[in-house]
């Protein structure tokens, strides 16, 4: 297992076995434990959009990863320990390994000063077919401060990876994050 904090981006030649993971077909090629949303403003909720600010009045206004105007994954933290707010099911090859690779910032704004800080930002755990892959992601608090990750898997015996991620914070006040361009890619031998 390796975790490490690097760019983020799928090389050329690379193949993302990630349906959907920079958002840009929406709220297709994956599914959710958390409620769909329109507002964002149930903790537990999700929503694909550019911009926070259009789905949460109190969200601050943030860019995706790469600065354009693309989707990505909104999530209210959820007071409810061990809901699994992201997942897919990809096939993967016997006694291979694979990077996971994951880009996420906080969008809330601090409730006692309105400054575009998260006073709880989120905190990302990552499960591969129900076994921790890596040490919890710590986002930072800065909104639109984008962090990005990477975890290695190695596929064991393994014919298919069941790619979970989870909020391991459960503080309601804050806890607002952003999630952009997941891939889960072969690593070459």
């Amino acid at each position: 297992m390796i975790c490490t904090t690097m760019a983020l981006l799928v090389l050329s030649g690379e193949r993302n076995l990630l349906v959907n993971g920079d958002f840009r077909h929406g709220t297709r090629g994956f599914s959710s434990s958390y409620g769909l949303s329109t507002d964002l403003l149930g903790d537990g909720t999700y929503a694909v959009a550019k911009d926070p600010k259009l789905k949460h009045h109190g969200a601050c206004s943030i860019q995706d990863p790469k600065q354009g105007n693309r989707n990505m994954l909104l999530v209210n933290g959820s007071a409810t320990a061990n809901l699994c707010f992201w997942t897919e099911t990809v096939r993967v090859q016997p006694n291979h390994s694979y990077e996971f690779r994951i880009s996420a910032a906080s969008w809330s704004k601090d409730p006692t000063n309105g400054a575009p800080r998260d006073p709880s930002p989120g905190r990302i755990l990552l499960r591969i077919n129900g076994h921790p892959v890596a040490p919890v992601f710590e986002l930072k608090p800065g909104a639109g401060d984008w962090v990005h990750f990477v975890a290695r898997w190695t596929s064991g015996a393994e014919t298919e990876a069941r790619i979970r991620l989870y909020d391991d914070n459960t503080n309601i006040i804050g806890n607002d994050f952003a999630v952009d361009d997941l891939a889960f890619v072969l690593v070459p031998h």
